[in-house]
This record gives C-alpha cells, sequence and structure tokens, in this order.
C-alpha cells in the first residue's frame, strides 16, 4: 500500500526524532561526566544558538544547571518573533516560560563588591610600575566601528609593552551568551582579558565560576591539538593584601587538576591556587586570555583515561551482553532438547501402550477362546441334566442355579464383546441351547410344584435359615432350635402330602449343618481348656443343643459330635463339681 505524503513525512519526522533523542541522550553523558565539555559546550552555543534545536519545533534551546536542579533543555525566548512564538505554542516540549534567569544579562545588580572591587583595582593599577598610569580608566567605552559593536569593560588599562588588558569582574551569574559576546569583542579587538571573580564565586565553585574556568580560558578544544588553559581568576583577601602591600595588580590564579574518577565514570577536578602580579601570565594571542600554567595536556590526559575506561565498560558490557546471549541460547537450545527428548519419550510410550495393547487384546483373545471352548464343552454336560432322580425342590434349586450361570455367562460373554469387540459363533450357539434348556426345566418343574407352595415351603425355611451360618454363641439359639424341631412334627397347612419327605430332609438338613458347627466349636473348647476353663452358661448351651439333637434321625450319625459333648461333660465335672441333667 503506498504512503500518502503527509505520512511519509511524519514517517521521517518520527526516524528524525528518533535520531535526535538518541543524540540528545548521548551529548547528556557525555555533559554530565566532563564539566569541561560541559562548559565548553554552552560557551559554543552561546556563540551559535542554532546548533543545538528542540527535535520537534526546530528552534534554538540551550541548557540549565540551577543549584538545586538537574541539567535540563530550554527553549530560547522568541523575543518578537512571531513564527518562533507560534512554533512555541504548537510544541509539547515547550513550557511557556519565557521568563528563565538565562534571558537576563545579568542575574542581580551591580552590588558592593563589584563598585569597591572595580574602583581598588583601577587605584592599584594606577600604581603599578607595569602599567600606564594614564591609560586606567573604570568602565572605559570601547567602540570597534568596523563590526558597529562597543563594550564597556570594568577596567581598562595597558601594560608598559603597550599590551590592552581588560578586567570584568563576576560576583554574580551571567547569562553564556552574553559573556561569549564579550570575550568575542575584546578577541577581536585585541585586548587580554581577565574574568575576576569574587570570593563567594569560586569559593562555593559555582556555574559562573565552573563557565569562566572552562568555558571562557581560550578557545574550545580543536582536532589538531589542544588550546584551551583552564586557567581562572579570583579576587579574594590574599591578592587584595598583596596588591595593597606590594602597591601591584595581584590576582589569585585557579588552576584546576582533572582526575578519573571510575566509580562514577567521569572526570574530577581539584583547584590549586597561586597568587601572582598580573605581569606573570603568558598572553594567549589566539584567545586573548592569559594564563600562568597551561593545563590543558592534565585535561586531554584525564580525558583519554576517561575514554578508554568507557571503552574498557562498555566491552565489559558487551562481554557481558555475549555471555547472556550465549547463556540465554544454551538454554532455549537445553529447552528445545529438552521438547524433542519428552515427545521422544511420549512417542515410545504411546508405541509401548500400543504394543502392550496389542499384547493384551492377544492374551484376550487367546483367553477367550479357551474360556468358549471350555463353555461350550460344559454346557454340552449341562444339555443332558434334567434332575430326574432329584426331589423336586432340589431340582427347582438346580434349575435357578443353572439359570444364574447361564446368565454370569452370557454377561461375560457381553462384557467381552463390547471390550474387545470378540465373536465366537459355536459359544452363542451353546448358549441359546442352554438358555433353551434352563427355561424349559424351569417351567416343567414349575408345573409339577406350584408357586403358592413354593412359597409356603420358602417361608418355613426362611425361619431357620440362619442355622447353617457360623456358630456364635451371642445368637439365642434354643428357642430357634425348638422352633425346627416342632416343623418336623407338624406339616404347614396347604402342603400337599407328597412333599411331606421332602419337607423334612430340608428342615432336617438346616439342623444337622448347624449340629456340625457346634460339634467343631465344642471341639475347640475341649482344646484349649488348659489354658482357659469353659465359660459355664456356654456349656450349658452347647449340652442343650446337643439334647435337642437327639430327636432328629442325625444323632447316630453325629458320632464325633456325641464325643465331643461327652469330653465337655467330663471336663465340666471335674472344673465345678456339678452334674448335668
Amino acid at each position: 500500500m503506498d504512503l500518502t505524503a503527509s505520512q511519509k513525512r511524519s514517517s521521517v519526522w518520527e526516524i528524525n526524532y528518533r535520531d535526535r533523542v538518541t543524540l540528545a541522550s548521548i551529548l547528556v553523558q557525555q555533559i554530565l561526566a566532563d564539566e569541561v565539555a560541559k562548559q565548553q559546550l554552552k560557551s559554543n552555543i552561546s556563540e551559535i544558538p542554532k546548533q543545538l534545536k528542540c527535535g520537534f519545533c526546530n528552534t534554538p534551546v540551550h541548557f540549565s544547571e540551577p543549584v538545586h536542579r538537574q541539567l535540563y533543555f530550554k527553549h530560547r525566548s522568541a523575543g518578537k518573533d512571531e513564527e518562533v512564538r507560534g512554533l512555541h505554542s504548537t510544541c509539547p516540549f515547550h513550557t511557556g516560560d519565557d521568563r528563565h534567569p538565562l534571558l537576563a544579562q545579568i542575574y542581580s545588580g551591580e552590588g558592593r563588591w563589584h563598585f569597591e572591587t572595580k574602583h581598588f583595582v583601577a587605584n592599584i593599577l594606577e600604581n603599578d610600575p607595569q602599567c600606564k598610569t594614564d591609560s586606567v580608566e573604570v568602565e572605559k567605552y570601547i567602540i570597534n566601528h568596523d563590526e558597529n559593536t562597543k563594550r564597556r569593560p570594568d577596567v581598562y588599562f595597558e601594560d608598559i609593552q603597550n599590551k590592552k588588558w581588560a578586567i570584568e569582574l563576576t560576583n554574580h551569574w551571567m547569562n553564556p551568551t552574553i559573556a561569549v559576546e564579550r570575550a568575542k569583542f575584546f578577541r577581536n579587538n585585541n585586548i587580554n582579558v581577565i574574568w575576576l571573580l569574587s570570593p563567594k564565586c569560586y569559593l562555593s565553585q559555582d556555574a559562573m565560576f565552573r563557565f569562566t574556568l572552562f568555558g571562557l580560558s581560550g578557545k574550545p578544544n580543536a582536532d589538531d591539538g589542544m588550546s584551551s588553559h583552564f586557567n581562572g581568576y579570583a579576587m579574594d583577601d590574599d591578592a587584595i593584601l598583596l596588591s595593597k602591600r606590594e602597591k601591584k595588580l595581584s590576582v589569585k590564579v585557579l588552576m584546576p587538576s582533572f582526575d578519573l574518577n571510575k566509580t562514577e565514570n567521569k572526570i574530577d577536578f581539584h583547584i590549586e591556587e597561586e597568587v601572582i602580579h598580573f605581569s606573570s601570565l603568558t598572553q594567549d594571542n589566539e584567545s586573548n586570555v592569559p594564563y600562568l600554567v597551561h593545563k590543558g595536556e592534565d585535561y586531554r590526559q584525564a580525558k583519554e583515561q576517561l575514554a578508554a575506561h568507557q571503552a574498557y565498560e562498555l566491552e565489559q558490557k558487551k562481554q557481558f551482553e555475549r555471555a547472556e546471549e550465549k547463556r540465554k541460547q544454551r538454554e532455549k537450545n537445553a529447552l528445545i532438547k529438552a521438547n524433542e527428548e519428552k515427545r521422544r519419550q511420549e512417542r515410545e510410550q504411546r508405541k509401548r501402550t500400543k504394543e502392550e495393547r496389542a499384547k493384551e487384546l492377544a492374551n484376550a483373545k487367546i483367553g477367550y477362546e479357551k474360556f468358549c471352548n471350555e463353555l461350550v464343552t460344559h454346557i454340552k454336560s449341562l444339555l443332558e441334566n434334567n434332575f430326574d432322580d432329584l426331589p423336586i425342590l432340589n431340582a427347582i434349586a438346580k434349575s435357578e442355579d443353572m439359570n444364574l450361570y447361564l446368565n454370569d455367562k452370557i454377561e461375560r460373554i457381553q462384557n467381552l464383546n463390547a471390550k474387545y469387540g470378540f465373536h465366537n459363533a459355536k459359544v452363542l450357539q451353546s448358549l441359546s441351547s442352554l438358555r433353551a434348556h434352563v427355561d424349559q426345566l424351569m417351567s416343567h418343574y414349575r408345573a409339577i410344584m406350584s408357586s403358592d407352595q413354593q412359597a409356603i415351603i420358602n417361608k418355613q425355611l426362611s425361619h431357620i435359615n440362619y442355622l447353617s451360618q457360623p456358630f456364635d454363641y451371642r445368637y439365642k439359639y434354643k428357642p430357634i432350635l425348638s422352633l425346627a424341631l416342632e416343623m418336623l412334627d407338624r406339616v404347614p397347612s396347604g402342603l400337599h402330602e407328597d412333599f411331606y419327605q421332602e419337607y423334612w430332609n430340608e428342615i432336617s438338613h438346616q439342623i444337622r449343618e448347624f449340629s456340625l458347627s457346634v460339634s467343631q466349636e465344642v471341639e475347640s473348647i475341649v482344646k484349649e481348656s488348659l489354658k482357659l476353663a469353659p465359660i459355664q452358661n456356654h456349656i450349658m448351651k452347647v449340652i442343650g443343643a446337643h439334647n435337642m439333637l437327639k430327636k432328629t434321625n442325625f444323632a447316630i450319625r453325629s458320632q464325633l459330635h456325641l464325643n465331643n459333648i461327652e469330653q465337655l461333660k467330663y471336663l465340666y465335672e471335674r472344673l465345678s463339681y456339678s452334674s448335668f441333667s
């Protein structure tokens, strides 16, 4: 899709703006790391304002460094320029405040120190043998007709070598633009200028002190070498006393020594002081700013150390980033490898599961066929059972058992068919045949014994069916035995005489099962009698059960039971010295 002209301009502006922001960020880092570079940049901007512009509205900006705030950039005043004022009104970075100290020529008016010091300096110079007395003048008008400019230095004089001098007293902050214009004027008119600081300025090392020391001390750094000497001057008590005593103009020279601060990654400086006569200063023909000791080389070495240290730290950072990149790549590769291994294991697990499933299916198929074959064989024998030689109740029970067996096998076959999808026609045929046989048997015996008659017998049996359960003394079984024995003597009403013998056999069978459980319990008691004597009421219950059992036809076949009872009686007689009835 083609971009419109407006979109293209917007895109270009965004790219240029990002580039400018990056350059501004680099510039701020350099300014914060190097006081000299900061002050010289301030001097350059003051001389050529248009070299530092806002990245949005493209109008000149300057930077400020107030005492209680960090360094920041600010738009220059639009003044009477309506076009610039209109650009400021649409710029999102313009605060709308033009009343900044940078726009004033002098932060505060001439004070007492300024007035007294310039007249003191003038009086001393009038008596200084290195100075032409009649050349000394306070706030002398100096006019450059070629450039149509003029200046009034605080003190003007000429020395005996006919060199021109100007002394500018500084007690307060001054707009760098004004200071640079004055320095340029003196340089163009071949006048040596001394920026003479008050004690307040140089002792506090305020912005004007640093700008004088690093921004006005000769021409800024050039590509072919270091030309700035970084000497500053102050008129303090030491200089005043020496000037009074010798009647010569003495000033205090402020000379910085530069050191690399590795911790904060910047260049620090400390000031060396020396009070000298102005004639000891070396004149700089290029900048017309004299100096005592050239500190440019010292600064250059510190700057090289800073650059080397920054390069070292940058290399360390790059090495760390490369190491981090390698570490992240290793972690990424390890993760990829781990994921591949995980997928491989999952594939193998699926393969093993499939193989195990196939093996399980094969084994199940074998088991299924074996089960079917055994079932077919067994069904063949079941189809021959008609239970004609059994009592009717037993035949009915056998038929019902055969029905339960059939249902169980059918359910198992259905489950296997649903789980594995197996099919065996032979076993299905056999099960169908068995179903028909079972249905025929149950229909036949139901026809012989009506459901009402079966219900009568089942109801009678239900009263004593728990006699076949394991023997437990907690039950009150004496009434139950009495009931069972009564059932033997009384045929229930509604039961045909043909079924009496079958009914009597069933009840007798239940009692016999109970008798066997009593016998087993007695045998256990006898075996443990020497360790723990039997409890009397237990023995009485067993003997009572024995007496009732004698009335049945099973008594003669329970010789083991009778022997156990006799032993129990004997044991009890010996333990309790009692007799049983």
